[in-house]
């Protein structure tokens, strides 16, 4: 029985097949302050050979929040965290809208207590999972030395924290392609 040949198609010919996860934490400096990081995206050990360069292929991105709603005033109380992930730095947490955005998280939680009654707040905190993958086992790819990470709340009496987690694999990608992708992520 004649062996079948792997042609590379899904790794985009580098073999790397065995995603890794890379993790990170977003603190706020100050309480409900935006806050966007800068991270560094892993370099592979092998180069680019020929007309080929090597790109940071996201599969899936899993995020949380830590986030204390201010339960100091009765009342109906709002609160939100809202996580971005983007191949932009800039000032200020990116709305949904922005064309460099890769992931968006938001949570919110609505609850309303009075003096007499007091409150009880029960939070299940799981991460969110965005599978950035075509059905077919393609991710999304990432062609920056950096992506940053925004954090955003309101109404909470704390520092908050994001964290996340990114499953990642290299792929080889064309030139054009490699080109194309850099501009777009401009």
């Amino acid at each position: 029985m004649a062996k079948r040949r792997r042609n590379g198609s899904l790794t985009g010919g580098t073999g790397d097949i065995n995603p890794q996860f890379y993790t990170g934490v977003v603190l706020q400096t100050a309480i409900n302050t935006d806050v966007v990081i800068k991270f560094a995206t892993p370099k592979p050990s092998f180069s680019a050979t020929g007309n080929k360069a090597v790109v940071m292929e996201i599969l899936r991105i899993w995020a949380m929040t830590d986030m204390i709603p201010d339960l100091t005033a009765p009342g109906l109380i709002n609160y939100s965290a809202t996580m971005s992930f983007s191949t932009h730095f800039a000032v200020g947490v990116p709305e949904f809208n922005d064309h460099n955005l890769f992931g968006y998280y938001q949570e919110y939680v609505h609850l309303a207590f009075t003096a007499a009654q007091g409150v009880a707040v029960v939070r299940i905190m799981k991460p969110c999972v965005l599978d950035l993958t075509d059905g077919a086992g393609h991710g999304w790819l990432l062609a920056a030395d950096y992506f940053a990470v925004g954090l955003r709340t309101v109404a909470t009496t704390t520092n908050n924290k994001g964290y996340f987690k990114l499953l990642y694999r290299f792929k080889k990608v064309g030139l054009a392609e490699y080109i194309g992708i850099v501009q777009s992520q401009q």
